[in-house]
């Protein structure tokens, strides 16, 4: 494992072939934590369950008997909206882009066979793009926790209020 891969982030690969999963799980070894899901009923189930809170990434194929890849990512994107969606399909097919975009919040879109290369490079940025939504929903959960100021009763600087939050968050002077 090198420092620009090894960032333990959890990916959820999504596919309906077994082989195909343990492909992708092999090309990921080493880099990702990975948990399998074959079809796309088991991804829903792994999203839904008190361990998915914990699912960074969701790698996806798009063509699934049952539920299709673009409605796993559309309630990967309502149950993990932290997580960050990646289509990866072997048949290109523009309906089924257009879907994923508009009802999962689609990160990247990526045809088979993929290099291994490009899969970690893409899941690495996916991987940093998700640190960035965690920093922000946890720097908005401080937002709205800070007390309310009345007009009429501004509070001093030196009690803290916003100047007081960014510096908690920022160091130094704001």
């Amino acid at each position: 494992m090198d420092a620009k891969t090894a960032n333990g982030k959890l990916v959820l690969v999504v596919d309906d072939e077994p082989g195909n999963l343990n492909l992708v799980a092999r090309l990921l070894h080493g880099c990702f934590q990975v948990q399998l899901a074959e079809g796309g009923q088991a991804a829903l189930d792994a999203l839904r369950a008190p361990t998915g809170a914990d699912i960074a990434i969701v790698l996806c194929d798009s063509r699934m008997p049952g539920v299709s890849g673009p409605e796993v990512l559309a309630a990967a994107a309502e149950e993990r909206p932290d997580a960050v969606a990646v289509l990866l399909t072997a048949y290109p097919d523009i309906d089924a882009l257009v879907a994923a975009v508009n009802r999962g919040s689609l990160f990247r879109y990526l045809s088979k066979p993929v290099e291994r290369d490009l899969l970690i490079t893409t899941l690495n940025e996916a991987a940093a793009l998700h640190e960035r939504r965690v920093q922000y929903r946890r720097a908005m959960d401080r937002v709205k926790k800070l007390p309310t100021s009345d007009p009429q009763t501004p509070e001093p600087a030196a009690e803290g209020g916003v100047g007081g939050w960014f510096r908690s968050i920022f160091g130094g002077k704001t």
